[in-house]
């Protein structure tokens, strides 16, 4: 009986059992190894039911029963089977293939039977070695895992699957790096391609998320190395728990950290130097004072004694090989020289003591920083020196006061009295050129006041409108002074006649500090220039976009003052404007100078821009916006008073007597009832009898027992609406604490002429009438 003439005519040379059969079971056709299988059925057995035929032989209708199952299951799925039966000691593998029609439907089963016994044997000897293999594997201490080269586990022990906390099915095929920390994850993953393709082992410690919780982490080493089976690559790897290993580790660099900590805090650094290898170990905090982030790989004396400035490094070497001499204690401050050129003091300590290992004696000691210390002092001392020239400038501002005080209140009356004399003799007498000549004198010495509070930074900021040229030509005999004969001065005025609206003094101000600062740039270097030059200039928006030093577009007088001196460091010329920034030397200069010259330009809506190169000289450029009615100018300086008032009452209120009846009669003469008072308790008293209304009180601030602001102050109570004229020669500063003098009151600065008091008495109470 064989598959002749059949289609499946090639299944007659398969050496093991095979045969077709319809749905129903009935032997269509099989090969002589199937048909052996059954000789008590006769030679030929087709047409036979396949489920009788074993029945019969296995004596055992269920497995017909099963047989019969497995085969509908294919009729129902229409996809093929095995399944695997044992008798008589061998072990058989049924396969079922479905055969259907052209239409898909299902005519015939193909079976064929594989004798497995051979296999089954090797599998059950193979499942003893994985049962030994995965008994040594579950008795190691730690976790094992085999990965293919994909990452994926295709082995592990029972400790592994306690760190994933997964059963066998879960971790077959999974990713074994998703319990790694994510921080380690691309470190770990980087090694395990690295045994893959370079073939070699490496270790790699990481934390592990134990049962994939990132709040539950421990501390692992894993081992991985490469091996082949049957050709194909694994990564075998063994992961040891090291946490406890870790928080020793950890709490050991806390305990270093902490000492690390104290020491870099108190600015100490600890160093152990053995003179027969000539080589140091030290903490961090001893490379970072001299300058380096890092430890250094290697640290000898020579390199210590390089960083000693050359200065301090003949005492150093001395002392220290004194030490090592006579193995003695020994300390010493010195300055070393940084890693990025900083100077800094540090103050060294150390000692001797013997190693217990190698018997020998080993110098050891600290190195602090001291240089906050150092800076403390000197900065004290600077402190020092900078009081006392504060407090000599004080006393100068206050001799300054004084003498404006007394002397502009004797000029007042000076000019008063000359400018009654004026109007009392005829036009072409010949007194009027000496009465002119007392004037002019006059008004020199105010100038020479107002500049000495210009000096001192005591005088009264009062904006005017003044010719620029004008009021630097009255400074030129002060300035020629201060420079000295030895320096060359040259003043080249511009001529323009333009004005600008700020108080002289300040002025005065800028031009004496900045001739003095070009002055002590040229000492340093002999003999020298300095240049003041004036210039009318017209600023548009374009050189402002361009970044111009006026960044307001506008008319400007610009003041030039160049010097042929040192110079100024680039260094040093972003700072020149700051407060107390100063490179002269102790107690010649307070750092004030260009700060003020700036502040009172920034005032006045000014700039300024220094060009400077060191050892060539600097020029300074000054901009300040032109006042463009020179009529208010004119009038000013040289007009009559141009409003007419009279009849009005004043309380007149000065205690100089000769300045006192020189008011009273300009201002009877111009048709105003005066009422006169010494100090401010007579005012007060001379007020509260005066029956009539008081329109307008002229005070001097500087009164005896109550100041001329307190007087203000109480006449406002008694009468209301009250306007009151300021008048002094010099004011002190705890006064500008009380009213602003220069906008928020009227004010008129001793010495003043007739025509300035009366236009500034006619203007205020012109205004009360408004």
């Amino acid at each position: 009986m064989s598959f002749e003439n059949t289609e499946f005519g090639l299944l007659r040379y398969f050496p093991e059992p095979a045969f077709v059969m319809d749905p129903e079971g009935t032997l269509l056709d099989c090969n002589e190894v199937f048909a052996a299988r059954f000789p008590a059925s006769g030679p030929d057995i087709r047409g036979c039911n396949v489920y009788e035929l074993l029945a019969s032989v296995h004596r055992a209708p269920e497995i017909a029963a099963s047989r019969k199952a497995k085969a509908d299951e294919v009729l129902r799925t229409g996809r093929h089977i095995f399944f695997d039966d044992e008798k008589d000691g061998r072990h058989w593998r049924h396969f079922v293939h479905p055969v259907a029609t052209p239409e898909g439907r299902i005519t015939r089963l193909l079976v064929i039977v594989h004798d497995v016994t051979k296999a089954k044997q090797e599998e059950f000897r193979s499942r003893k070695d994985n049962l030994v293999f995965k008994a040594l594997l579950d008795a190691t201490p730690g976790s094992v895992i085999i990965l293919d080269a994909e990452g994926r586990m295709t082995g592990f022990n029972r400790y592994a699957m306690q760190v994933f906390g997964k059963s066998e099915a879960e971790l077959h095929g999974s990713d074994p790096f998703e319990i790694v920390h994510p921080e380690d994850r691309p470190v770990v993953w980087n090694k395990f391609k690295a045994v893959l393709e370079k073939n070699i082992e490496e270790a790699v410690e990481a934390k592990i998320c134990i049962h994939g919780n990132r709040e539950h982490t421990r501390w692992f080493i894993v081992h991985a190395r490469k091996t082949e089976i049957d050709g194909v690559p694994f990564v075998v790897t063994v992961g040891l728990d090291i946490d406890e290993r870790k928080q020793m580790e950890v709490e050991l660099k806390r305990s270093h950290d902490r000492l690390d900590f104290t020491l870099e805090k108190t600015h100490l650094g600890w160093w152990e130097f053995d003179p027969v290898t000539n080589t140091t170990i030290r903490t961090l905090e001893h490379d970072r004072i001299f300058g380096y982030d890092t430890l250094l790989p290697e640290w000898d004396f020579n390199l210590f004694l390089d960083h000693v400035i050359n200065e301090d490094r003949t005492m150093v070497e001395a002392l220290s090989l004194q030490a090592l001499d006579r193995h003695e204690n020994f300390t010493f401050e010195c300055r070393i020289r940084r890693k990025d050129g900083a100077i800094r003091w540090i103050w060294v300590a150390g000692g001797f003591q013997v190693d217990a290992r190698t018997h020998r004696s080993l110098m050891s000691g600290i190195v602090r920083d001291i240089s906050e210390r150092k800076g403390q002092a000197e900065r004290h001392e600077a402190l020092q020196l900078e009081l006392q020239q504060a407090q000599k400038m004080e006393a100068i501002g206050q001799l300054a006061g004084g003498i404006a005080h007394d002397f502009n209140n004797a000029l007042t009356a000076i000019l008063g009295n000359a400018d009654l004399l004026v109007k009392k003799v005829p036009p072409a007498s010949r007194f009027i050129e000496h009465i002119d000549d007392i004037r002019k004198s006059a008004l020199r010495s105010a100038n020479m006041t107002r500049q000495l509070l210009a000096f001192a930074r005591k005088e009264i900021v009062m904006p005017r409108v003044c010719s620029l040229d004008e009021e630097i030509e009255h400074m030129l005999p002060m300035i020629k002074s201060l420079i000295g004969t030895h320096i060359a001065f040259l003043w080249r005025p511009s001529g323009s006649g333009r004005c600008v609206h700020m108080d002289p003094s300040q002025i005065d101000q800028i031009l004496i500090n900045l001739c003095i600062n070009a002055r002590d740039a040229i000492n340093g270097n002999g003999n020298g220039t300095i240049i003041i030059e004036t210039s009318a200039v017209t600023i548009g928006s374009e050189a402002c976009a361009a970044g111009h030093t006026c960044q307001t577009p506008g008319e400007y007088l610009q003041i030039t003052i160049c010097d042929t001196g040192c110079g100024i460091d680039a260094l040093v010329l972003p700072h020149i404007f700051e407060p107390f920034f100063t490179t002269k030397e102790p107690g010649k200069g307070t750092g004030l100078g260009l700060s003020t010259v700036y502040g009172i330009l920034k005032q006045n809506k000014g700039w300024i821009d220094c060009k400077t190169r060191s050892g060539e000289g600097t020029t300074f450029n000054l901009y300040l916006p032109t006042y463009n009615d020179s009529a208010v100018y004119l009038r000013e300086e040289h007009g009559e008073t141009d409003i007419d008032i009279s009849g009005e009452t004043i309380l007149l209120v000065e205690d100089a007597p000769n300045i006192l009846p020189i008011l009273q009669e300009l201002l009877e003469k111009r048709g105003f009832r005066i009422v006169t008072a010494r100090d401010a308790e007579s005012a007060v008293q001379a007020a509260s009898q005066h029956s009539g209304d008081i329109d307008l009180l002229v005070t001097d601030i500087m009164l005896p027992d109550m100041n001329g602001i307190e007087l203000s102050k109480k006449m406002e109570a008694a009468r209301p609406g009250i306007k009151t004229l300021f008048m002094s020669g010099y004011v002190q500063e705890n006064f500008y604490q009380h009213k602003n003098l220069c906008s928020e009151v009227n004010f008129i600065q001793k010495p003043f002429n007739i025509n300035s008091f009366l236009r500034m008495v006619s203007k205020i109470l012109a205004s009360s009438r408004n």
